[in-house]
């Protein structure tokens, strides 16, 4: 049997044991012949030496912390919601000559461990393309969600930077802790707010957008995105969809979804074709689109959707819609 609080430690040491170096360490917690890694930036990275390789390039160059911000447990897997923090000033990255930038990137990861306690599978989203504008791979870009409107330059809101500065701080001081806690929610809420975010995307992918209306509360409602600092509001967020809409005749779905408390945790994919309008300048060139996304949406006692934060592939959006060069994250 799984213990959640046997997995957050071992996801914690091994977070650790990446920050530190300590490959040793990263080796304990590992089946390392069962282990298999999943990410949507860098394919081909599937077995245990190849993402430990990964992991001690990228970490070495960068000198990155990691610490987890938040989880929850489900069966043999641990949803996890993590911060990197780095200096980039030692080696060069993707053509990028060291210049003491500091990187801060957010990433989900799903940990699944076996009856022993190992680690047997890691699949990650991480916010990849903001720490490539970070470094200055790439140059700075906010997705628009005005298909008439080119790439613009990425401004962050400092009084909102400010708060998030002070989240970042008092999590890392708190060492986060799993909530491990009997859930307490009523199971026909936890059942009704799985419905109502399953049903979200049936109304998303046919398109109706004013029966979208009533699955928020609009003035209640927050969006919460590094890349997108514009879409706080609700009014700001729904352009978003109805946009990728009418580009890409996108249909999203839930591949796995965990309900816990108020909240929905989920594991998401949108697919769709370029065939509508433009996007960040670029005409529809008929390509194919796969994005995968992490959410977590919180829901009021009425059932209506008030949060929703996430962490998207947009890396692999803007390389296959053709907005930049496509970029592969490996040593």
């Amino acid at each position: 049997m799984n213990n959640p609080n046997t997995q957050f430690e071992s996801w914690r040491r091994l977070l650790e044991a990446q920050s530190c170096g300590d490959g040793n360490a990263i080796d304990s917690l590992v089946d390392t012949d069962a282990f298999r890694y999943s990410d949507p930036n860098r394919p081909g990275v599937e077995s245990y030496a190849d993402w430990k390789s990964a992991v001690g390039f990228w970490n070495n160059a960068l000198k990155a912390h990691h610490y987890v911000r938040e989880a929850r447990a489900d069966g043999d897997t641990l949803w996890t919601y993590n911060i990197q923090n780095g200096l980039h000033a030692s080696t060069p990255l993707m053509g990028a000559d060291p210049n003491g930038a500091s990187t801060h990137v957010e990433y989900c990861a799903l940990v699944r461990f076996d009856d022993c306690g190992k680690i047997v599978g890691i699949e990650t989203i991480a916010d990849n393309l903001n720490l490539l504008m970070q470094m200055g791979v790439v140059r700075p870009l906010l997705p628009t969600h005005h298909s008439d409107e080119k790439a613009v330059n990425y401004k962050a809101d400092p009084v909102a930077e400010a708060v998030e500065g002070e989240h970042r701080a008092s999590a890392a001081r708190e060492n986060q802790s799993l909530e491990t806690a009997a859930d307490s929610t009523d199971d026909g809420v936890k059942q009704r707010n799985l419905r109502a975010w399953t049903d979200l995307f049936g109304v998303l992918n046919a398109a109706d957008f004013d029966t979208m209306d009533q699955f928020f509360d609009a003035d209640a409602f927050r969006y919460k995105n590094v890349n997108r600092t514009d879409l706080g509001t609700y009014a700001s967020w729904k352009v978003s969809p109805i946009a990728h809409y009418h580009a890409f005749g996108v249909q999203q779905y839930t591949r796995q979804a965990i309900a816990y408390g108020n909240n929905i945790w989920s594991y998401n994919v949108q697919d769709g074709k370029h065939v509508g309008e433009p996007w960040m300048g670029v005409p529809a060139t008929g390509k194919s689109l796969h994005v995968e996304w992490f959410s977590i949406t919180r829901f009021n006692a009425a059932g209506k959707i008030i949060e929703i934060n996430s962490v998207a592939d947009v890396l692999g959006m803007m390389t296959q819609v053709g907005v930049i060069e496509p970029v592969i994250l490996t040593p």
